[in-house]
């Protein structure tokens, strides 16, 4: 698990507040054991919250990028 964005909000108690941000292909890759930039398709859990145990997740798809693709 790593940290791809963050956005700081200064509400009042009990405001509701919007935070807008875009996760990238290259946020979602990785390097393998060949030292190869990778970009797998599939499904990646995004979780917002103040922290990743009480935060919201949200299922993302990756389409259209196979292995071995760089960002």
């Amino acid at each position: 698990m790593r940290v791809a964005d963050w956005v700081s909000l200064v509400l009042e108690a009990g405001a509701i507040g919007t935070a807008t941000f875009t996760v990238t292909p290259a946020q979602l890759s990785y390097y393998d054991r060949t030292m190869t930039l990778r970009i797998d398709p599939g499904e990646a859990v995004v979780t917002v919250g103040p922290d990743a145990s009480t935060g919201a997740s949200a299922r993302i798809t990756v389409l259209g990028w196979g292995s071995s693709t760089h960002p």
